[in-house]
């Protein structure tokens, strides 16, 4: 094994295009914290341009255009010390488009500083009872980077249940917590199972017909029925989205409706001079 399989293998690196020269290890302090730092560079020969799509088959399309140096990389942990990768980068140049662009690789995303690793294991120790400033101090990364994490991952962009609607559901807007979007979340219940599908954290059209936006038509079409209050928009909204649902005034809306106008009727008539006026403002 060379020099660069032990140090990839101890930086857990699977990238094959990613190379370390002998003394590629330093040690220095960061901000008062020691420091383990790797140097190592990145090239290949690229496939295509991904400017203009133009297949490399020599010289004569993509070349060599120089580095870009120091590219910094937050690694994981080494023997308790923080780890920095310092990855010069190589540059390429298309011929065909005059462009320039820059060798990639899959430990770290396009234009972020934090390993995918490193990134994994504030997933997993934000699962765990601990503040972000613990979590912040054990990955060697900020708490504003933790935080970031966090977001993301509250986004909740996934799909529900493989891409499947209930056939019938029922919808409804709550007081939730002070990151809604609207103040108020947007809760969607399965009637057959009778549990929460999901939550979104926002009630406004828009930000609804996003969410629905994401399942399929012909598995919109599938759905049969749909409960809910007496909001208007919400009605347009569900049968643009459902064309085929039958959407059903939530029974506990009506009823609320029917009381509040029997209230307003007794206090009309709830005056003095009314001889039935004690029965009207006791009952």
């Amino acid at each position: 094994m060379t020099h660069t399989d032990y140090t990839k293998k101890i930086l857990n690196i699977k990238d094959k295009n990613i190379y370390f020269e002998d003394d590629c290890l330093e040690i220095k302090k960061i901000k008062g914290i020691q420091t383990k730092i790797f140097h190592g560079y990145l090239t290949y020969i690229p496939d295509y341009c991904p400017k203009c799509g133009c297949i490399n088959e020599g010289f004569n399309d993509i070349i060599k255009w120089n580095f870009k140096k120091n590219c910094k990389i937050k690694l994981t942990k080494v023997s308790n010390y923080n780890t920095l990768l310092l990855l010069d980068k190589q540059r390429f140049l298309c011929k065909h488009c005059n462009h320039t662009f820059t060798a990639s690789t899959d430990i770290v995303d396009f234009h972020k500083q934090i390993s995918n690793d490193t990134h994994k294991s504030v997933t997993l120790d934000l699962m765990t009872k601990d503040s972000e400033k613990n979590i912040s101090f054990r990955n060697g990364i900020s708490t504003n980077s933790t935080n970031r994490i966090l977001y993301d991952l509250s986004k909740d962009e996934l799909i529900k249940n493989n891409g499947k609607l209930p056939t019938s559901f029922g919808i409804d807007e709550f007081k939730a917590t002070k990151d809604t979007v609207s103040k108020m979340a947007f809760i969607i219940v399965d009637h057959d199972k009778k549990n929460i599908f999901d939550i979104n954290n926002s009630r406004l059209s828009n930000d609804i017909y996003k969410y629905f936006s994401r399942y399929p038509r012909s598995e919109r079409n599938n759905v049969k029925f749909i409960t809910m209050d007496l909001f208007k928009p919400y009605y347009k909204l569900m049968h643009k989205l459902f064309p085929k649902a039958i959407l059903i005034p939530d029974r506990f809306h009506i009823i609320i409706q029917i009381r509040n106008a029997l209230d307003k009727t007794r206090l009309s008539l709830c005056n003095k001079s009314n001889p039935n006026y004690n029965k009207l403002k006791k009952y």
